[in-house]
Parts: C-alpha cells; structure tokens; sequence
C-alpha cells in the first residue's frame, strides 16, 4: 500500500501565499474545501493590487495539483 498523499496546505505553503501577496494585500484566509481545491481570501486597496497578488499565487509551483478559488475584497477609497 502506498501512503495518501497530503492534502492540506502545510503552514509553509500558507507562509508562500502570503509573501506572494506582497505588502499591499492582506492574506485574510487560507482554506482547504476538498482534497483538490483551496480557497484564498484576500484583501486589497485597488483592483491591480488583487490582480497582481493572485498572479503571483498562482504561480505558487506547490499549488499545481489543486484548483486555487482567490475571492478579494476591496477597500475602500483612502483607507491604504
């Protein structure tokens, strides 16, 4: 028998999508639906600032054999 491979983010990988959020979005959850699919919730001041950090999540070589779902919440205007 072969061991089941691991399913769940390790905290290292959470550490990854976090420095890949850069310093303008905040990393709000990390959440593992199933044993293919993670969901990333993010908080950003602008659209570009989202844009930029899901590029770069999904980027995240580790992240290949799962769906990645990013969700972002904007902020208001002036509240940087």
């Amino acid at each position: 028998m072969f061991p089941e491979p691991e399913t769940r983010p390790s905290l290292d990988l959470k550490q990854q999508i976090s420095r890949a959020c850069g310093p303008t979005v905040q990393l709000v959850k990390v959440d593992v639906k199933s044993a293919s699919v993670i969901e990333v919730q993010l908080s950003a001041a602008s659209a570009s600032d989202a844009t930029r950090a899901a590029q770069s999540i999904l980027r995240i070589p580790e992240l290949n054999r799962f769906r990645v779902d990013v969700s972002v919440q904007l902020a208001p205007h002036g509240s940087r």
